[in-house]
């Protein structure tokens, strides 16, 4: 379906509510999830117990139709190592930020970050103003690299990110390079018709000292670990370095809202259209959609369905989080 680019864009900057917690691992705060509000605890998801055909949460949706519960949705995650230079089959998105020299204020050393990139539309005052990835899906139902990106003079990158052929690699099942495994993550419903889910509450705790909850799927000692193909945690507390990718279904009712709150990249299509971009490492931030106000935009019909596609990447310590609030009812779609 044809759509106008500038309309939609227009629309997403006027829709979408965030406030960035400063600085990737600032975890001193607690959770938050108000509108316009920081999440201050990096509140998100997680799990220790994931593994293929577990569930994350307890919870369930409402049967619709005798087929799978709304809400429940499959995800792949894909793990990844650390960077290093020296090893060829590790991608040098992960845990590999901008050097000091790269930072964007110029100013004195040491500098933590963060790294946010994304143009205007997406988000006023990102640290890069940069696009990681083109407005629509790709045919194939991957996030389509922004080739035409520039970083410091060298065609073809951002800030954070390396090229298109590694970025391919983030949602592609890349042998030696990454491992997949599937999980399932559960949205519970609550009495106002309201799908949540908050790794902030179901997480794992990131350590004795500190234990507010975080989104570890895939960490050393569950179902879904990774470390008996060399993954694994790598000597950290946790496994960093993964993407998640999650395709859904819904049914637009013309009333819908869609909030997200976490870190590090996030990319959110409706009706394969590009409408929550926080590109690049970060702490947790929060983006919030009302379909009705991108309807027209997006394509969008009351009574019709459509699908939602979710993307994210965790790609630096110390923390990861994921929250996912809405009106939309949900419904699972196979992820090939």
């Amino acid at each position: 379906m044809s759509f106008n680019r500038s309309s939609l864009l227009a629309g997403v900057a006027g829709v979408l509510s965030m406030v960035a917690a400063y600085a990737c691992g600032d975890s001193a705060k607690g959770s938050k999830f108000d509108d316009g509000s920081a999440d201050g605890g990096r509140s998100g998801s997680s799990s220790g117990d994931l593994g293929p055909g577990n569930s994350v949460d307890g919870g369930g949706g409402d049967e619709t139709g005798g087929g799978p519960p709304v809400g429940t949705l499959e995800a792949i995650i894909r793990d990844f190592k650390r960077y290093d230079v020296n090893d060829a089959k590790t991608n040098p998105d992960f845990e590999n930020v901008p050097s000091d020299a790269e930072r964007p204020d110029g100013g004195a050393l040491p500098y933590y970050g963060p790294w946010t990139e994304a143009t205007e539309a997406y988000y006023p005052g990102a640290d890069y103003a940069i696009d990681i990835v083109l407005p629509t899906l790709g045919a194939d139902g991957k996030p389509q690299y922004n080739t035409a990106a520039s970083f410091n003079g060298i065609p073809g990158r951002t800030a954070t990110t390396h090229g298109r052929t590694f970025f391919d690699q983030w949602y592609r099942d890349t042998p030696g390079v990454n491992v997949v495994r599937k999980v399932l993550i559960t949205l519970t419903k609550d009495a106002n018709g309201v799908y949540s889910y908050d790794s902030a509450v179901s997480g794992v705790p990131l350590s004795a000292a500190n234990p507010s909850k975080n989104f570890f799927p895939i960490d050393d000692g569950t179902p879904a670990s990774t470390a008996a193909d060399g993954f694994g945690n790598q000597g950290e507390a946790h496994n960093y370095h993964f993407t998640v990718e999650l395709h859904t279904k819904f049914r637009y009712r013309g009333v819908e809202t869609f909030k997200f709150s976490g870190d590090d990249d996030v990319f959110v299509f409706i009706n394969k259209q590009l409408v929550i971009n926080i590109g690049g490492i970060h702490s947790a931030l929060t983006r919030e959609v009302n379909l009705p106000a991108l309807a027209s935009a997006l394509g969008l019909v009351v009574g019709e369905e459509y699908p939602l596609d979710f993307f994210q990447a965790e790609r630096h310590v110390e923390e990861s989080n994921l929250r996912i609030e809405t009106t939309i009812e949900l419904r699972p779609d196979v992820v090939k």
